[in-house]
């Protein structure tokens, strides 16, 4: 991926039952939707103004979500911050 513009962003690994890293992309993709959508409820942000991607590894994806704003707005990052509120938030929606 590449971009003129530099902007705040988070990558998301996710392990199944197993504790193996996730290869599904089609589940990151539909995880992807929904982290973005909570996350910009959570932080009573427009969800326009955060985005996000599924990024391939050799065995596995993961999800990052970035800010749209031209350097960054600092949403994104706070991800790590409430994980555990967001996950409990998106598994209610889910």
């Amino acid at each position: 991926m590449g971009s003129r513009f530099k902007t705040d962003f988070t990558e998301i690994r996710l392990k199944n039952k197993d504790g193996a890293f996730i290869k599904d992309e089609k589940l990151m993709y539909s995880l992807g939707v929904i982290f973005t959508k909570t996350l910009s409820h959570y932080l009573a942000i427009d969800e326009k103004e955060l985005g996000f991607g599924v990024k391939r590894y050799k065995n596995y994806r993961t999800i990052f979500i970035y800010d749209t704003a031209k350097g960054g707005a600092g949403y994104a990052s706070q991800f790590p911050m409430y994980t555990e509120e967001i996950l409990n938030e998106a598994y209610d929606v889910l």
